[in-house]
Parts: C-alpha cells; structure tokens; sequence
C-alpha cells in the first residue's frame, strides 16, 4: 500500500477541476487494482457516479476496458446491484469486446431487451465472424432477443452471412481498382462527358493543376510537422515541458491526422499521469490509424502507466523482434523492464544491467528523451544501490530541478535517500511539496517521502508535520495513518497516537500496517495490553504475520515481568508468550529473535531447562553466525551449569568467530577474568 506504488514520476502543471477530476479518477483505478477486498469501494463508486457524473463514467469505462477480469467483473456487479441508467451504454458497448465467459452472461442480461433491429445486425456480424465459446453464448443471446422483438433469427441471421459476402468483395474490388487506377487521369464520366477537345484540354490541365496543390498542401502539412514536433521535443529537452504539451496540443487539434506528434502528447500526458487526456490522445490514434506503430507503442505505454504489466509483457514477448530497432520501443522497455524489477525481489546486479542499458540509450541523444532518461537512470540506480556511476546523473538532474518538473525534483529525492542522504531527500521532497498548483498526488508523495526520512533521521516531530500534510491533501492515504502512528510513539504523544488510530480505524479497518503501527506505538509506551489487542487485530487480517505473534510474546514476557516469577498470572503470561513464539517460529523458521527468546524463557523455567535453551541459541546463531546475543548467552549458559567443558567449548567459538570484534574480545575477556 506504500505511495510510492502510485509512480514516481509526475508533472501537472495547471489546478484546474479537470486536474482534480483526474486525480480522482485515477486514485480510485489504483485503489481497485490494489485492493484485496474490493467491497468497500463499491460505495465509494457509487459516491462518484451519484456526485460527479463525469468523473463516474470515465472510471467506469476504464474498470471495464481493464485487462484484469475481476476487475471487469466488479463493474459489471455494480451495474447489477445499483443499475445507474446512464451507465448501460458502456456495459451493452463491451459485449463484444468481453472474452471472459462469466463476465460476458452478465454484459448479455443487462443488455437484453434494450437492443432494437439495428443494433442486432453488427452483434450478428460479429458473432459469425468466427467459431469461439463466447461467440456462441452471444447467438443463444440474439435468438432470445429476436424471439422477443418476434423477428425471424434465422434470416438475420443469412442476412449476416450476405452481408459478409459483400464486404470481403467489395474489398477484394477496392483493391483491384486501387492496383489499376493509380495516379491523376483524364476518365471515367468525366471523359465521356467532355466532347469538346479544347475543354478536355481545360479539364486536363485544371485536374493536373488540382494534383500540383494537393500535393503542395500535403508537403507543407509535412513540413510544418516536422517543425513543430521537432521544435516540441527541443522544448523537452530543455526542461520545457509545458511549452511542449501547449504546442503538440494545438498542433493535434489543426492536424488529427499526424500521428507522430499525437504519439509523443500522449508520452507527455502519460508521464505527467494525466490519464483523461492520455486515453482520449489514444482513443484518437486508434481512431486514426488502428495498425500504426505509432498506436501500437500508445497502448503499451497506457499498459505501462496504468500498472498493467502484464499485457504491456505479452506485448513485448510477441513483438519485440519487429519493433526493438526503434528509439521510442526502446526506451518503454526499459522502463517496462524498471517497473518488472521494482516489483520482484530483484538483485543489484539485476539494476546494474538495466542501468547499462538506460546509459547507452541516453547516449544517443534521442531527441525529447533527455529529462524522462536522465530521471529513470537516477531511479534505477537508487533502486539499485548503484550510486558512484550514477552520481553524476544526479547532480546533473540537481541543476534542473524546480524548474517545473516534478519528476526530477522527486527522482533526485528518491536517489538522496536510498543513499542515505536523509536532510537531502527532506529538502527535495519539501521544496516539490510547496510547488503552485501542484496537485494533490504530488504533494501526498512528497510529503510521505519526507515525512518516511524524517522518521529514519529520528527527526519524529517534522515527521508527524509533514504525515499530518499528506493526511490533509486528496483522498485518505492509509500510509499517512501508518507515518503519523509511528511518529506519535516515538514521540510518546499518546493522546495523538489514540485519536489517529480511532480515525484510522475508522477509514482502513482492514488496512493490516495500521494495526501492526498503532500496536508497535503502544509497545514503546509500556501500554502492553493495548499493544497486543491491535497485534491480534493485525493477525485477524493477516494470519500468518510472524512479526505480530512474536510480539505478542514480547508484550506477554513483559507483563510477566512486572509480577512475582512462577505465581499463577506469571504462568499464564508466560505460557501464552511461549505458545506465540512457537507460532512465530512455525511461520518463519529463520526468525532470529524468536529463537533468542524462547532460549531465554527456558532458562526461567522451574528448574531451568539447560538442554532447550541450548537448542535455540544453537539455532539463533545457524540464522545469524555472528550473533554477539547467541555466542554470549551459551557461554553464560555454561557457567550457569558450571560445566567448564562446555565453557572452553564456547569460548573457543566466541573467539574464532569474532577474533577481528574488539569489544566481543574486550566482553570475553571480562568474562574468563570475572571482572
């Protein structure tokens, strides 16, 4: 659930409704795709549909254009449940785009009885098109729907297959003639109809003189596209992205047809994640050229952008050969290839091969790529640890940053705190925060950035402020929530911490990190049976979180500790912490501390139990080898048995394994002398 899932790379630059509308918009598509749960949000749909029409429609026709079928399947079940009119259209409009066989009965039940004789026709085409499972529930659908409006299912049906025929002929003929009619010619009508030879003669030249402009207006439409598209990615490159967006947009709307200069808009639009504009930028390619490769990488690029990796995958498996020798293929797999490593336990060698990669392509000087380049080399490398061969990157980015370019003002933050450059990274994300008109998925970024390295810089008071600013931009965050509850226990401010957990609570119940937070907050203020009912509220969402049931018997061990050892509460503390580190150990079998404590407990045993403690500092030090805790505790177990075998056994061990630790040797030392 962690912000930093929503992207790192934006750049809006206006606040006008149409900015916050997006914002809305694509919040809620993160929040569906994200969400385990999806029930909740079907409200909060509704809240849309019922308050900003406009806003409703496009999130609902991007829920079912989704390539995840569940997520297709949630729109189609909240049309079922609240059956809001001016949504039909869009579920009727996918019958027969749905692949999936449950989704697509429920797009047939809403759409039957609505479709009149002219609407049928296409679905018939369609469905004979070719032999498939969901083609045929679609016949059994115009057989009923032709029953009901008493019209013959079976002509339309031969009406279908003639009409087919006709097509595949008429293109077979518009072939033929465009084979032999190429060029301007003097024929056809307008030939017989000229008996006059000097007319014919008129007629000639006026067509040629016709011919002569046409092309004339074509070369200078070229022209004027090639300056204009050029001129736009100059502007890129210098830090002039706004300039750009103005010109492309303008150019766009006097020439629809050039699809080059509407393919790097909607780049532009896709990077700053202006996604209204983006899909109508795509709508408008595909509507124009459905087979170019200009449409092609559009879509891939909307795949990308919309956490839709796996058709953006399919893509690249099937298609890479034919479109790999071109700059703009180029650089979406790379940052397809960024966003797949970001997602996986990928290795620094993983980033290191990548960011090889991302360093030649910059050295290209592809035209409009200098700013989206220099700021994927800068994240990789952050993400990656490869800090030395990225440096120079970065302070290149540094010198441009603020210059109305989010998105190098946050990769240069993100880069200062992987490198543990905390007053760096708080200084970028501030100064990105307190950007004009920024909008609001912008400033929750930036203020969770710097809000997360103030908490590692222990800086915990500028962290609540900079949590508590993300709590008051856009729609509720949960990691606002998580930030504020680990701030406020550090800072011991109870009554903060108990108020943001009630509000929590009430906006993410089923949010598993509020809970661990609130319970981790209340385990540093000594308030143990508080902490361990928002443990189990964790272990309720999430079953197996090793870290809760241990922590359980922490909080357990330590409320034994405040009472007589061996008296019947103690027991029964006691026996609880045991059960939970046990369970602890079951989830994560190599969980350290676990091992440490149940070493520690069988040691308050009554007698103590020698052999078992043993065993789990044995088993401490298999998960860590140098482990000071372990090696130490079985020497102390040695003298406590007063067994000198033993004892040399373990100080051998404390001394070949830490011979090079001076205060491990210093400690030992301590120990053998007694003083």
């Amino acid at each position: 659930m962690s912000i930093e899932n929503i992207g790192r790379q934006f750049n809006i630059s206006s606040s006008d409704p149409s900015d916050e509308k997006q914002m809305k918009a694509l919040q809620f598509l993160k929040k569906i795709k994200l969400s385990r749960d999806r029930e909740p949000l079907v409200e909060e749909l509704l809240t849309i549909v019922n308050t900003d029409r406009e806003v409703g429609e496009n999130i609902y026709y991007q829920l079912l254009h989704s390539d995840l079928v569940p997520v297709r399947r949630f729109a189609l079940d909240f049309y079922v449940r609240h059956k809001p009119l001016h949504l039909k259209v869009y579920a009727k409009n996918i019958i027969l785009l749905e692949d999936d066989q449950d989704n697509l009965k429920i797009c047939l039940s809403i759409a039957s009885g609505t479709l009149d004789r002219s609407e049928l026709q296409p679905v018939f085409n369609f469905a004979i098109s070719k032999k498939s499972v969901c083609n045929d529930l679609i016949m059994a659908f115009l057989q009923k729907e032709c029953a009901a409006l008493n019209i013959d299912f079976g002509r339309m049906l031969e009406n279908a297959r003639t009409m087919r025929e006709q097509e595949r002929k008429k293109r077979l003929e518009k072939y033929d003639k465009n084979v032999s009619d190429e060029g301007v010619t003097l024929g056809g009508e307008l030939a017989k109809n000229i008996k006059n030879p000097a007319v014919k003669k008129y007629a000639a030249a006026f067509l040629i003189a016709l011919a002569i402009v046409a092309a004339g207006v074509k070369i200078y439409e070229a022209v004027v596209a090639a300056r204009s598209v050029a001129a736009a990615l100059e502007m890129i490159d210098s830090y002039k992205e706004a300039d750009a967006e103005s010109l492309l947009a303008g150019f766009c709307d006097a020439y629809p047809d050039n699809m080059e200069a509407c393919f790097h808009l909607h780049r532009i639009y896709c990077e700053n994640y202006k996604i209204i504009e983006a899909n109508r930028a795509l709508a408008r390619m595909i509507s124009n050229a459905p087979g170019s490769r200009f449409t092609s990488l559009g879509e891939v690029r909307n795949a990308l952008f919309s956490s839709e990796l796996k058709s953006a995958a399919a893509f690249f498996s099937k298609s890479w050969g034919e479109y790999s020798s071109f700059d703009d293929a180029a650089f979406l797999k790379a940052r397809f290839d960024y966003s797949s490593l970001a997602q996986s336990a990928a290795s620094a060698k993983d980033y290191e091969a990548l960011y090889s990669e991302l360093e030649t392509f910059y050295k290209k000087n592809v035209p409009g790529y200098k700013p989206y380049i220099v700021n994927l080399l800068i994240t990789s490398a952050a993400s990656g640890g490869i800090f030395d061969r990225a440096r120079p990157y970065y302070l290149e980015a540094l010198k441009t940053a603020g210059s109305s370019d989010f998105k190098t003002e946050l990769a240069c933050a993100y880069f200062a705190e992987k490198s543990a450059n905390y007053d760096q990274a708080i200084t970028l994300y501030d100064r990105a925060l307190k950007e004009k008109n920024s909008p609001d998925v912008i400033m929750q970024y930036a203020a969770a950035g710097a809000g997360r390295c103030a908490l590692i810089a222990s800086k915990h008071s500028l962290a609540a402020d900079y949590f508590l600013k993300m709590r008051e931009t856009g729609q509720p965050n949960p990691v606002a929530y998580i930030g504020l509850l680990e701030a406020y226990g550090e800072l011991g401010d109870v009554g903060g911490l108990n108020s943001m957990y009630a509000e929590a609570c009430r906006v993410f119940k089923d949010e598993l990190m509020v809970h661990y937070s609130y319970a981790a907050a209340k385990m540093k203020m000594g308030e143990y049976e508080d902490a361990i009912k928002g443990f189990k509220a964790a272990i309720a969402i999430k079953a197996d979180m090793a870290a809760a049931h241990y922590n359980i018997g922490r909080a357990l061990s330590a409320m034994a500790d405040k009472i007589e050892a061996h008296s019947m509460p103690w027991n029964k503390f006691m026996d609880e912490a045991y059960q939970n580190y046990k369970k602890c150990l079951s989830i994560d079998p190599a969980y350290y501390d676990a091992c440490i404590s149940l070493g520690t407990m069988a040691l308050s045993k009554s007698p103590p139990d020698y052999g078992e403690a043993e065993n789990y500092f044995l088993s401490a030090l298999k998960i860590n080898a140098r482990s000071k805790e372990a090696l130490f505790n079985l020497l102390s177990l040695a003298g406590l048995k007063n067994d000198q075998k033993m004892a040399q056994k373990y100080k051998a061990l404390v001394e070949s394994t830490l011979g090079d630790d001076e205060d491990a040797m210093t400690k030992l030392k301590s120990y053998v002398t007694g003083k």
